[in-house]
């Protein structure tokens, strides 16, 4: 007996090792050793870390198809672009694919701008399987009531006493009264319409009001295939039919369309809002951008006036080696949250005739938006972002460029130093101000540039 236990403790100990030694592999893009392992048999279950969909795909394929479940615990982003198609046209994984549609969706909030694309690929598969379509059949407990024997006729009635004091039916105990019956509760099979298509318009109706504002125009895209398949209906497709009825209630109301909402659309339909607006007499207007050509890599950005100054409100992207980075080094971070710099890098990063924003530049802004403790919702782009600033939750990255809290915080240097360290803000998804605060000049933060008017 002993030696069964001390074999099952060195087995155990054995899987617990390999799993380091794949860890170890994946994380240090040794995908040669990975496969070895596999073909081995020596791991206990996958493990993806930042590896891309296609290697995952490549290695872990035939697990993927063993064990779906698992394999979307272990690997969510690899296995839902990857081979999240494939699940979806799998006539026994509904739950799977659903599971692989809302992770997308959810990536999309992040600012994922590939996610959207297969959102719309993986809905698409999903939305022809047939399987998929059918009603649900579920057993539910139902209670059913049956006659009751003479020599139970108190306990029914006391029974049903009961029932009617719990749920209000006092003229289920009147009946009792009269004719005693007595509750059972059985299990009845029941058909349920199947809750993919309701699921998916309401994560692509999310998808598009709460994403970043530069993932508008593909979600429009995907709502707008959704609408042709039925399964979005024509009230819930934001088009300019959407906004009238919406600006209607406005200007009935006196209010104004919040700022995060205009600029949604004007990102999704240009010039056709600004008709709208026109019509119904309304002053609002989409913001005229000024465009900035950044001659030393040609990257256009966007830029606009408020209260003076010149501000590019999108987030620097310029490439410095060493000193500069994607978040994640992922490049398709840099394209929706630009790059990550040091200090010393930020001072460079601007470009011609623009310069590093000012300690003075961001007091100046908070006074604008209504001082710092609120300032925040006037200027990121999940919240009213009146000036179009469009803050944008690009995390940062450590010294030791570590990346963290993209999707929930915003850094910025500022061009002040003291004590050997420098100045920036936050700004955070969730709270409403904007923090001053010293930090090393090490870390990787985001730049945003200004001039003078």
């Amino acid at each position: 007996m002993m030696k069964i236990i001390y074999l099952s403790v060195l087995f155990f100990g054995s899987l617990l090792f390999a799993q380091d030694i794949l860890r170890e592999a994946v994380d240090n893009a040794d995908y040669d050793a990975v496969r070895q392992m596999i073909k081995k048999n020596e791991i206990e279950e996958v493990y993806c870390g930042k590896m891309p969909p296609d290697t995952a795909l490549q290695l872990y394929g035939k697990i993927f198809k063993a064990i779906p479940e698992q394999s979307f615990a272990s690997c969510p982003l690899q296995f839902s672009i990857s081979y999240g198609a494939k699940i979806c046209s799998d006539k026994k994984q509904l739950q799977v694919c659903m599971d692989v549609i809302h992770f997308l969706q959810m990536e999309t909030l992040q600012g994922n701008l590939s996610a959207v694309d297969h959102f719309s690929r993986v809905t698409e598969i999903a939305i022809k399987n047939k399987a998929y379509q059918k009603p649900l059949r579920e057993k539910v407990d139902t209670l059913v009531w049956n006659k009751c024997p003479k020599k139970q006729k108190d306990a029914c009635i006391e029974a049903c006493q009961l029932y009617a004091d719990s749920t209000g039916d006092t003229l289920k105990l009147q009946e009792c009264i009269e004719n005693p019956v007595k509750g059972v509760i059985k299990k009845l099979t029941v058909s349920k319409p199947s809750p993919l298509n309701e699921q998916i318009k309401n994560w692509a109706i999310e998808g598009y009001w709460n994403s970043p504002v530069a993932l508008s125009s593909l979600w429009l895209k995907s709502i707008l295939s959704l609408q042709e398949k039925k399964v979005i209906p024509d009230t819930l497709v934001p088009d300019m039919a959407y906004l009238t009825r919406v600006l209607t209630i406005h200007k009935e109301q006196g209010t104004v369309l919040p700022g995060k909402d205009l600029f949604r659309y004007c990102a999704s339909w240009n010039g056709a809002v600004d008709s709208v607006f026109m019509a119904l007499q309304l002053d609002s207007r989409c913001p005229v951008f000024i465009g900035v050509v950044d001659a030393r890599d040609e990257k256009i950005y966007k830029a606009i006036e408020i209260d003076g100054s010149i501000w590019i409100v999108e987030n620097m992207n310029y490439e410095i080696e060493e000193t500069s980075m994607c978040y994640d080094r992922e490049s398709e971070n840099c394209k929706i949250y630009g790059r990550l710099y040091t200090w010393d890098a930020a001072q460079v990063a601007c470009p011609e005739g623009y310069r590093l924003s000012k300690d003075s530049d961001w007091e100046k802004l908070e006074t604008l938006a209504g001082g710092s403790a609120s300032a925040a919702n006037k200027l990121k782009s999940n919240g009213t972002d009146e000036y179009a600033f469009s803050v944008m939750f690009g995390g940062y990255a450590n010294k030791n460029a570590i990346s963290t809290l993209l999707g929930e915080g915003a850094y910025f240097w500022t061009e002040l130093e003291t004590d050997g360290r420098a100045i920036a803000r936050s700004i955070f998804s969730s709270d409403e101000g904007v923090e001053r605060f010293s930090s090393d000049k090490k870390i990787f933060m985001s730049v945003r540039c200004v001039k003078e008017n």
